[in-house]
């Protein structure tokens, strides 16, 4: 009877676990001004999944019932197990000529798709990352909106100015959650945030084993992929 109890107790654990590996999630938070699409490729298998992150939300690559952001299972129970391969994106769903782009089962084989480089970064560097996307792009914002409203040219004190206030805007932000070592990292990079996650990130083009999050930001140096260095 024992041994019964002691076999069943590991089958049931086995099956526990295999439950736990198969319900990964990988997420995605959008700080950016547009809509995105993110691909995903399984090792083996040449399908392009996909996930549309609308613009300043969340949302994610599913096994389980009810995942990060509220978000159900989206990928298919005969895929289980699987583990990524490449990650891709679509950064804006609004093409040249002011059409939506249509991602869907039929259109996913033939997108623009480009390859995603995620930087992992330690976590003080990845709260400062956040912390400065976040401020200069609400900066850059409201500057384009009042220049906009005024009927000038975008930054319209001239490439200096902008460069100089986008500077300040990022040491001011920094500082809430850097440290003098970060800050220091900062300012040897003329705080440019593309310069300072590219010193600092580890870049990957690969899978992200066992689930995890990527936060999409918008950078001097365009967009950034980056993720909490665990």
């Amino acid at each position: 009877m024992k041994n019964l109890l002691g076999k069943a107790f590991i089958l049931v654990s086995m099956l526990a676990a295999a439950s736990t590996a198969q319900a990964y999630v990988y997420s995605f938070s959008n700080h950016t001004n547009n809509d995105m699409a993110i691909g995903m490729n399984f090792k083996g298998s040449g399908n392009m999944e996909y996930i549309v992150v609308p613009a300043h939300q969340g949302s994610a690559f599913s096994h389980k019932i009810k995942g990060e952001f509220g978000v159900r299972s989206n990928i298919g129970a005969n895929r289980a197990g699987y583990i990524a391969s490449r990650f891709y994106y679509i950064p804006n769903l609004i093409d040249r000529n002011g059409q939506r782009i249509a991602v869907n089962e039929k259109t996913r084989g033939n997108l623009p798709w480009k390859a995603m480089n995620i930087e992992w970064l330690p976590t003080e560097a990845y709260k400062v990352s956040l912390e400065v996307a976040e401020a200069v792009g609400n900066m850059t914002e409201t500057v384009g909106k009042a220049a906009l409203k005024a009927g000038a040219a975008y930054a319209t004190g001239g490439a200096t100015v902008a460069a100089d206030a986008t500077a300040e805007v990022a040491k001011n932000a920094a500082k809430k959650v850097a440290s003098a070592k970060t800050m220091e990292e900062l300012a040897s990079n003329d705080y440019s945030l593309g310069k300072f996650i590219s010193a600092i990130g580890k870049s990957v083009g690969h899978s992200m084993i066992g689930g995890n999050h990527v936060d999409i930001i918008m950078t001097d140096e365009g967009l950034k992929f980056i993720s909490l260095l665990n």
